[in-house]
């Protein structure tokens, strides 16, 4: 590699480079570094000139070859296992495999288990910190099954999945930061999954390595096997020990014998390592001879495989004659840990192995953690043990072959679901993430357990407790998987309903409102083939609810006559006098009211609002705030709905965020926060509404969610850089969803339009203008499209343009920005002449006291036509005091006196004077 040198770049400059790797945009670039997007450019300019690129595509292609000072020496090295002894021989083969790590994206490990591939991958890959300065990531699949191979590697790496968004892009957007290594260790049991991952990750990831270990090749183009035979069991002189030997020396204790009968115990074992590891534990009470003499008379007894299989059979066999030599005890916790799937704690160990006792425990765990058949490890979940995978496969087998397998498996089932009870009384605690991760693998394999053989309540309150753990966890398609689950499990139908309710509070959270709709009529279908009018009725009015509220959530949204429907037959089952079912009911009315859908009726709403509020019901509260507000908001009245939003947000603290019964409501309370305040015109209040929603999205690691919200105040405030890193954020997030019509996101995405278009930057305009079209999808153009279309031909001195997309008297836009329509269009009748102005801007006075950022501009509108200083003042105060610095800006213009003043504040923004 060629070293730029301390002398080329500043450290500063270095960090840019370290940027550019990754493909970031000048705005993405700007916020990961807390810097404007003016100075990104100043350094990208800079850094063009001093390594001779011709443009920034050559600076990319260029970046790629270059060491940068100041970029990260080492990758980070996330989930690697503890080192529990010293590395013996494998130099050659350590050597191939850093070969093959700098110049394949797949490298395979191929050996029989036992023979020393993990440890050699986890060697290769500390060796290789330099030339993966992205990160590298161990993945032990020993535990895993088939269908969560994707979570293994995403809890590794910290990645968690999103709304609209799939586990799987989110695991590949963190692998394309940069040179980075996944180590997938044992992929021999899910061998399908992980070549599935490993094809994935060369084809989304371009300078992602993967080094897997196997028994057998992945099979996927590309992939350089890497063949590891036992070790040599002789030495290349009289005088050297081979590689085997001196493994054998350095585990055993007392290994003081004969040099040849260490060497015939090496050739006993064939060379393979965790046999001679094995062997070597019990050197200490038996000495090397009688060790050899024991080993030998096992090995007799037992019939040896095949030659194809002679390596593995000798482990196996060395595993079967260490077993032979534990006593009574030993062997029972032995074969009791092998229902185990991952690594397990004390405790755990004492509830499944020793009925409880926590002394014979640690005891016999000591005992066989000394004879090699047991590791002991310790991370962030805190010391725990585990079997390597072909002594577990081992242990397993004379679990299966004992009369304790029954009573052990399903004492495994009671300690999966008290263990997933406990950690969701952990949930709000730091770490607890760490704690899931280390035995998610094992409430899995309960679970499926649970699904093969008899359905009790355990299987049942597992399902739920691990729905809610993986929403937490942000495994949002496996949530739901294991609600369904506990569908299947439900031992009567109440039980089932009440899970399918859960499922569709998970699926609405992930805004997929026509899955939630599903789960909620099969609800429906199974109360009322249990007779169970009540719950029928109450389903019934939370699918309407769904629906009506949010029809930009489904792919084909349900007809508003259907749901007008589905209220009436709520109403004709709902038992007489039931406050929760009449709740139900007047929420899901209060939605489909005679305007149509996603307009409530108020009268309904208000109705609703104070049943909700004598039930007590948070969620129930919220979205009857929720529908008189919007109500409020659809008669004009921006302020008393803005209040009434502010009023959700008090509920925000009795609706726990890893709940999936609360996640969905959660998300919509933020998001009206902001838009109630941006429809009222309070700047300030939005953009506090929208980093408290940054912040809590930020802390379930879903920046991207909340990046859209921040656009549109920040816009709107002349905070062009900060709002345009975010839209960066906000489009790539948009993107990796599959770019989906996403009416809600589409204020956000006609902001970004505007902050270019208002620095005259029309190719940025156009571009964010079509993206915005895109996301429209279905959903009607509201104000704001016609708001930014005006507000920017305005500026730029376009002024037919203007005309053309503003407003006539009397007409009316969709959705919670019509006021910003309104003003701007008679501000264009002022610009352009119109004599019937002055009308217009009386007629619309009343908006004034509804909206603060339209006050102001009627306000310059009042002052442009009459030529009134008063009035332009009055308007700069107002900007002022929403915090409107580029409009404040385009209104000092207007007055002579302070002309300097507007056009330094503009060039502070970025923005041209403008030409009207």
């Amino acid at each position: 590699m060629e070293d730029l040198g301390p002398e080329v770049v500043s450290e500063r400059e270095a960090e840019v480079l370290d940027a550019l790797r990754g493909h970031l945009t000048n705005a993405e670039i700007g916020q990961k570094l807390h810097i404007s997007v003016r100075t990104v450019e100043s350094h990208v300019s800079s850094l063009l000139r001093k390594l001779g690129a011709a443009d920034r595509r050559d600076l990319v292609a260029r970046v790629g070859e270059l060491t940068v000072p100041g970029s990260p020496a080492t990758g980070e090295f996330v989930g690697l296992p503890g080192t529990w002894t010293t590395f013996v021989g494998r130099n050659a083969e350590l050597e191939e495999v850093s070969r093959a790590l700098a110049t394949c994206r797949l490298v395979t490990l191929i050996g029989p288990g036992g023979v020393g591939k993990t440890r050699l991958a986890v060697v290769a890959a500390r060796r290789g910190q330099t030339g993966f300065p992205a990160g590298r990531a161990f993945v032990d699949l020993i535990p895993v099954g088939d269908e969560f191979v994707l979570q293994a590697v995403a809890s590794a790496l910290g990645v968690v999945e999103q709304a609209q968004q799939p586990l799987e892009r989110a695991v590949h957007d963190r692998l394309r930061a940069g040179r980075f290594l996944v180590v997938l260790d044992n992929c021999e049991h899910v061998l399908q999954p992980a070549a599935d991952f490993a094809q994935s990750v060369m084809t989304s990831c371009p300078q992602t390595v993967v080094l897997a270990t196997s028994r057998e090749r992945l099979g996927v183009t590309g992939e350089q096997i890497v063949p590891l035979p036992p070790l040599e069991v002789v030495g290349r002189s009289h005088e050297e020990l081979s590689d085997a030997e001196r493994l054998f020396r350095d585990r055993a204790v007392g290994a003081d014998g004969d040099p040849r009968v260490v060497g015939d115990i090496c050739r006993r074992l064939d060379g393979m390592p965790l046999a001679i590891e094995l062997a070597a534990a019990r050197c200490a009470s038996l000495g090397v001879d009688a060790l050899l003499t024991g080993l030998d008379d096992h090995l007799r007894l037992l019939t040896r495989p095949s030659a194809a299989g002679a390596r593995h059979g000798s482990l196996r066999n060395v595993i079967d004659w260490s077993y032979q030599l534990l006593n009574e005890d030993e062997q029972r916790v032995f074969r009791r840990l092998g229902v185990f799937a991952g690594a397990f704690d004390l405790a755990s160990a004492a509830t499944l192995a020793t009925d409880g006792h926590m002394a014979f425990a640690a005891d016999l765990i000591g005992r066989l953690t000394d004879k090699s058949l047991l590791v002991h490890i310790r991370d962030a979940a805190g010391s725990r043990w585990r079997m390597f995978d072909t002594v577990r496969a081992y242990a397993r087998e004379r679990l299966e072959a004992s009369a304790e397998f029954g009573p052990t498996r399903h004492s495994h089932l009671l300690w999966a679901t008290a263990a997933a009870g406990g950690l969701e009384q952990l949930i709000d605690s730091d770490g607890w993430s760490d704690c899931f991760d280390a035995i998610a693998d094992d409430l899995r394999a309960a679970l499926a357990s649970a699904l093969s053989g008899s359905h009790d309540e355990a299987g049942f309150e597992l399902a739920l407790a691990l729905g809610h753990l993986c929403y937490a966890r942000r495994f949002l398609g496996e949530a739901r998987n294991h609600l369904r689950a506990a569908v299947t499990l439900a031992r009567n139908e109440q039980m089932a309903v009440a899970a399918l309710r859960t499922a569709a509070d998970a699926a609405f959270a992930e805004m997929r409102g026509d899955v939630a709709f599903g789960f909620l009529s099969t609800a429906f279908e199974r109360a009322s083939a249990a007779g169970n009018s009540r719950a029928a009725a109450i389903v019934l009015a939370e699918a309407s609810a769904i629906a009506g509220r949010a029809p930009a959530t489904f792919v084909n949204p349900i007809p508003h006559e259907r749901l007008v429907a589905l209220v009436d037959q709520a109403r004709r089952l709902a038992p007489p006098d039931d406050l929760e079912v009449a709740t139900h009911i007047a929420v899901a009315a209060a939605w489909e009211g005679p305007l149509g859908p996603t307009i409530p009726d108020l009268f309904v709403a208000q109705e609703a609002l104070a049943l909700t509020r004598r039930l007590g019901e948070p969620v129930l509260i919220s979205s009857a705030l929720d529908a008189t507000s919007v109500a409020l908001a659809e008669q004009g009245r921006l302020k008393e709905s803005a209040r009434l939003t502010t009023q959700r947000l008090a509920l925000l603290e009795e609706l726990p965020r890893h709940d999936p019964r609360f996640g969905g409501e959660v998300a919509d309370i933020f998001h009206m926060a902001t838009e109630s305040a941006l429809a009222a015109g309070e700047l300030e209040i939005a953009l506090g509404s929208a980093r408290r929603s940054y912040d809590d999205s930020t802390r379930q690691g879903l920046p991207q969610f909340a990046a859209c919200h921040l656009v549109v105040p920040l816009v709107l405030q002349g905070a062009f850089d900060e709002a345009l890193a975010h839209a960066a954020v906000m489009r790539e997030s948009w993107e990796r969803a599959g770019s989906p019509s996403a009416g809600w996101m589409a204020p956000s995405f006609f902001a970004a339009a505007l902050a270019h278009g208002l620095r005259g930057e029309e190719a940025l305009y156009k571009y964010w203008w079509d993206l915005a079209l895109k996301v429209c999808g279905r959903v009607p153009t509201d104000g704001f499209r016609l708001f930014v279309e005006t507000r920017a031909a305005v500026h730029l001195g376009a002024v037919d343009r203007a005309r053309a997309a503003a407003l006539n008297e009397g007409q009316r836009t969709t959705g919670m920005y019509d006021a910003y329509a309104q003003a701007i269009s008679v501000e264009v009748a002022v610009i352009g002449g119109a004599p019937n102005a002055q009308e217009r801007l009386a007629r619309l006075a009343w908006l004034a006291d509804e909206n603060d950022f339209v006050a102001a501009q009627l306000l310059r509108a009042t002052g442009r036509l009459n030529g009134d200083e008063a009035s332009l003042k009055e308007a700069v105060h107002r900007w002022e005091a929403i915090g409107a610095r580029f409009e404040r800006a385009c209104t000092l213009l207007l007055l002579s006196a302070r002309v300097d003043e507007a056009a330094s504040e503009l060039a502070t923004l970025g923005c041209p004077l403008p030409a009207a």
